[in-house]
């Protein structure tokens, strides 16, 4: 996939040269902004993914608290 946008900036690079078209060399002031918006949003994700992650594992390494439950299973009906 990263190749082939690449290929594709390069392709419109080549065509707007030619036509002597002017690229915008950044982002304007609304796409920083949603950048910077999806940014925290990623790492508000990957901090809910991970803490999940940490519960499911320490929950599995518990022996089961339910009557009639083996270790690493949860007991019917809890």
């Amino acid at each position: 996939m990263v190749d082939d946008h690449s290929a594709a900036n390069q392709k419109l690079k080549s065509l707007a040269e030619a036509d002597e078209i002017p690229l915008p060399q950044g982002l304007d002031d609304e796409h920083k902004q949603l950048r910077a918006k999806l940014e925290k949003l990623e790492g508000a994700l990957a901090r809910s993914l991970h803490r999940g992650h940490r519960l499911c594992r320490a929950a599995r390494a518990r022996p089961a608290q339910h009557h009639g439950a083996r270790p690493g299973r949860m007991a019917e009906g809890a």
